[in-house]
């Protein structure tokens, strides 16, 4: 692994060494004020650091050929990129004036602890806590705390920042495989190993209706933007996925029919309700209408499975992910798709930021654990890492200030950066309230 040295300008003192690089290191370049470094190496990977704690501030991945040449202009926040003899990229590194914070919580046992399991303990409507893969993960509305699960499956509210139990819940059982919150609070779903689905009003802490979904060893659960309806997913032993959509207050399933009901990994509701986007096994992305019918519309084709899509808050942008690493947009407002996301080997969730934005994709890895993207631009902003692999399950809190991710291997992780907010008022040298 590559490494940036730091020494004393006055002494020629070691300072210590900035570990990140893969490769070469290509460029080098501080900020006006000495407290950043910026480094580049030859897989294109561009690294921000804190010279004073010789902590890594921000990873950002450029194009090819990028980061040969470094220098900041006297702003201290923007980058100059050197590409080839006739080409400089400006990138605005704003977001990376205070650290992002990384914590993680156990939510499931690990994968390696299903091997000492006997065999019945894998049949399902009596799976052992052991074999369970959990993915439970829901901000709450102030984006402060988060429902999740322990690794029995137990459901509890924890503080974003601690992440501290601060409000368990064992009288509502354990072995929960997935939860979910209705956008105004009002409803959580949590989904049992039993093949039931639990509907709770929350304010009330009350039991208000049980359905039904059949369970393996993976599932998820989520609301609509408008809260109007919910989705279970679950896949089976043999990998075929099964999607139920429930309408909120009845809870009446939504019937899917034709290519709807056939090969389905993924679905989504735009904003409105009005149009249904599906994602399949074979790669394809459907749009059709959701409650009036009418013939669906092949919009995107992705290699491999895609088990994950979701509109933007506006609904002018459809975003998909592929297990063999391709994410893709849609404009719905042009009806055309944007240039591809490279740089994920495998995707498997996605999210928007709660402004439309920015987009998080969940990769195969701890390298790529987490991607963020702009969506005006189609670039990378940054690439968090984290334990484990295959994270599942990617959400944005409310108020746009941490990513979490859940790891197929037991692990949720946080990372937190100051809002947008925060970070204008700190600029202006005003201290929020």
């Amino acid at each position: 692994m590559a490494a940036a040295i730091c020494r004393d300008d006055d002494s020629r003192e070691f300072r210590g060494q900035l570990i990140g690089h893969e490769d070469l290191v290509w460029g080098l370049a501080f900020t006006p004020d000495g407290q950043r470094l910026a480094s580049a190496g030859a897989n294109r990977t561009i690294r921000v650091w804190s010279v004073v704690d010789q902590l890594e501030l921000q990873s950002v991945q450029g194009h090819a050929d990028e980061g040969k040449v470094l220098a900041f202009l006297p702003d201290g926040r923007t980058l100059a990129c050197g590409c080839n003899e006739s080409v400089a990229c400006l990138r605005d590194l704003t977001n990376a004036r205070s650290p992002i914070t990384h914590t993680n919580l156990t939510v499931s046992y690990e994968a390696g602890s299903q091997a000492a399991v006997e065999a019945p303990s894998y049949a399902p409507g009596s799976l052992d806590q052991k074999v369970v893969n959990r993915f439970a993960f829901a901000f709450m509305p102030d984006g402060r705390h988060f429902i999740t699960t322990d690794r029995e499956g137990s459901l509890g509210v924890w503080e974003s920042r601690s992440t501290r139990c601060v409000d368990p819940l064992p009288g509502w059982g354990s072995n929960h495989w997935g939860v979910a919150l209705s956008p105004d609070g009002r409803w959580l779903a949590a989904g049992i190993t039993s093949g039931k689905v639990n509907l709770w009003d929350w304010k009330e802490r009350r039991l208000v209706k049980t359905l039904e979904i059949p369970f393996e060893w993976f599932g998820d659960l989520r609301f609509s933007r408008s809260g109007r309806f919910l989705f279970g997913r679950t896949v089976q032993n043999d990998l075929n996925a099964l999607v139920r959509i429930w309408r909120t207050g009845d809870w009446v399933i939504m019937p899917l029919t034709g290519t709807q009901s056939s090969n389905l990994y993924s679905v989504d509701l735009s904003p409105d309700d009005r149009l249904l986007a599906t994602g399949y096994a074979d790669g394809l992305v459907r749009l059709g209408g959701f409650l009036t019918g009418g013939r669906e519309t092949i919009v995107m084709r992705l290699n491999g499975p895609v088990p994950a899509l979701v509109f933007s808050p506006d609904g002018r942008v459809l975003a998909s992910v592929s297990r063999a690493g391709d994410v893709r947009l849609w404009d719905m407002v042009a009806g055309r798709e944007l240039p591809p996301l490279r740089g994920h080997l495998g995707a498997y969730s996605a999210a928007f930021s709660p402004d439309g934005r920015r987009l998080a994709t969940g990769g195969v890895g701890a390298t790529d654990a987490v991607k963020l993207w702009d969506i005006a631009t189609q670039r990378e902003l940054l690439t968090l890492q984290g334990e484990g692999d295959s994270f599942f399950q990617i959400a944005c809190s409310p108020d746009e200030s941490t990513v979490a991710a859940t790891s197929f291997t037991g692990v949720a992780h946080l990372w937190r950066a100051p809002a947008w907010a925060e970070i204008e008022v700190a600029e202006k040298g005003k201290v929020p309230r």
